[in-house]
């Protein structure tokens, strides 16, 4: 189901005989929701999950290059639905799908090193890396966050050192993205810890130019930071 939508969107984007993308993209969601099983959230998750549940960062402090891997897949899943979609609004776009695949190979360093387009040192999320699909449809955005999300809670539960109860953790996990209901964050949180993290330190933009970080703090440091802002000031 997962791998459908991604797939679907992208095809409606590529594809010039549909006239009203966005209607079919809506069409997408609805055909993916309506299994409510196996199919995430349309809205936000609160943040907090990812940075406090019982095994954060096992990945990365495990086996590091895997997670940075994963975060190039998952980024290279928005930058080329952005580089598809922006192609279809102006002209001087055409070949950013090629170009993103180009950064792709870079970021794995199979070509070109891992210098000029570094792989991502914080989870790509729609709002930094593909903003004009953020624009034209919030829901497919956030499904695809909440995926990307999801995978990398699993992995953090897998690579956990001496993590007991595998099956337990990973049912919890998924019930709190599944959950249609709860668990929910208000847009404007979502979009801050969207956008705190950076869009260079998550993997860059599909097609434009970021040469250099434009943060100074990662999603964890700043999160830490408010916390000490919100504890001195009660």
């Amino acid at each position: 189901m997962a791998e459908t939508l991604r797939k679907n969107c992208f095809v409606i984007y590529i594809d010039d005989s549909i006239e009203d993308k966005r209607a079919a993209v809506t069409e997408a969601i609805n055909d993916y929701l309506s299994d409510d099983q196996y199919s995430v959230a349309s809205a936000p998750k609160a943040s907090d999950y990812l940075l406090e549940h019982g095994q954060a960062n096992g990945l990365k402090s495990a086996f590091p290059l895997l997670r940075g891997f994963l975060w190039t897949q998952q980024w290279l899943q928005l930058a080329a639905l952005e580089a598809v979609i922006l192609q279809g609004l102006d002209s001087q776009f055409n070949g950013g799908v090629e170009v993103a695949l180009e950064r792709f190979w870079n970021k794995i360093g199979t070509s070109g090193g891992m210098t000029m387009f570094p792989a991502p040192s914080e989870l790509p999320m729609a709002p930094a890396i593909a903003p004009d699909l953020y624009s034209q449809s919030p829901e497919a955005a956030i499904i695809l966050d909440n995926l990307n999300l999801l995978e990398t809670v699993v992995t953090d539960i897998l690579a956990f050192p001496n993590a007991e109860n595998l099956d337990d953790l990973m049912d919890q996990a998924v019930a709190f993205f599944t959950n249609k209901d709860g668990n929910n964050a208000e847009s404007v949180d979502y979009l801050r810890f969207a956008l705190r993290g950076g869009i260079y330190n998550q993997g860059g933009p599909a097609v434009g130019e970021l040469m250099y970080s434009e943060r100074n703090r990662a999603r964890e440091e700043m999160k830490m930071r408010h916390n000490m802002i919100m504890s001195s000031s009660q």
